[in-house]
């Protein structure tokens, strides 16, 4: 990877320096210590060739690529963890991964809880996200698994459809056993 040097410095918002050895003196301890923990594999300062300046050119190392490694792999999720979940799980996977969630954060939410407890809380999340007027909820995926992960609890009153359900099978029953 290859970055302006005098960029890289307003963006950490320290001084940009002229010479190659002040630069290095400055940066080159950080950039080693990375080099150390082989996050990189290699580092230098070169002139940039279309304008006046200098470049960081970094190499990346084992440690950063094992890293990005586990990113990718989160990313595209575990097909084989949707072979092993039970139809009412796959539902729930398919529910969070609707509302934008990743498959992978989507599976390791399903692991964890219930499918049932889930499916209420995607319902009474999205029931606050409808009433958020002033908009201060900005991501609504984050949200939905912020209720999950901690288990917010919904009220008694609240009419999720499991409940509702629940009460027409229940209410059916009684007209049933009254009729018999």
């Amino acid at each position: 990877m290859e970055k302006d040097y005098a960029e890289l410095c307003m963006l950490l918002n320290i001084p940009a320096y002229r010479h190659i050895s002040k630069i290095k003196e400055t940066m080159g301890r950080s950039l080693d210590e990375l080099v150390e923990i082989r996050y990189l594999s290699e580092w230098d300062i070169k002139p940039m060739l279309t304008k006046p300046g200098y470049k960081l050119v970094l190499g990346p190392g084992e440690e950063l690529l094992h890293v990005l490694a586990i990113s990718r792999r989160k990313q595209l999720g575990d097909p084989v963890i949707q072979e092993v979940l039970s139809v009412e799980q796959q539902r729930c996977l398919q529910s969070l991964t609707e509302r934008g969630i990743s498959a992978h954060k989507a599976a390791s939410l399903v692991a964890r809880s219930s499918p049932n407890s889930i499916l209420d809380q995607i319902e009474y999340a999205e029931y606050l996200l409808a009433r958020d007027r002033r908009k201060k909820i900005d991501n609504p995926a984050g949200f939905i698994i912020y209720v999950i992960e901690n288990q917010i609890q919904i009220p008694a009153n609240f009419p999720t459809s499991r409940r509702i359900q629940e009460r027409n099978a229940m209410t059916v029953r009684a007209e049933e056993s009254e009729l018999a």
